[in-house]
């Protein structure tokens, strides 16, 4: 699982380095992503992947009620709650 360092100064190239590691392992498929920008997918799949931007909805949501369980098990006192709507609807 790769994802952005929020300390990287130079994203686009904290991102080369990612594909780059990707295509010269050789060992994936597809690369599977909340979001990408177009020409970077069209460079993934002229390197041979597949390119799938599942969008951020779709990739988080699973996500929220593990969250919010982790959130509630700290016993912080907090009220805490998922929405039954999902948002990308």
């Amino acid at each position: 699982m790769l994802h952005a360092d929020h300390y990287e100064k130079n994203k686009e190239s904290y991102y080369r380095r990612i594909f780059s590691t990707i295509v010269d392992v050789g060992r994936a498929d597809a690369f599977i992503t909340g979001e990408i920008g177009y020409h970077k997918a069209l460079d993934l799949c002229q390197a041979g992947l597949t390119v799938l931007e599942a969008g951020h909805a779709a990739t988080e949501l699973p996500a929220v009620s593990l969250l919010a369980q982790k959130v509630m098990d700290l016993d912080l006192h907090l009220q805490v709650h998922v929405s039954a709507c999902p948002c990308y609807l």
